[in-house]
């Protein structure tokens, strides 16, 4: 049985060409936007929670 060249699973390399247009998408960039805000906003409130403990 012979191996195809092309790799079609989940986890497989992607090329820079991909990325660049996975970034292109405005739906993914805003995801990616509001997680990072998120995260952002959940570590000022541990602090802020933390301080207030202290």
């Amino acid at each position: 049985m012979q191996q195809s060249s092309r790799v079609t699973s989940a986890g497989a390399a992607m090329t820079p060409e991909d990325r660049s247009r996975l970034l292109r998408q405005p739906d993914l960039m805003s995801f990616l936007g509001s997680r990072s805000l998120s995260a952002l906003a959940y570590q000022m409130q541990t602090v802020a929670v933390g301080w207030q403990i202290y």
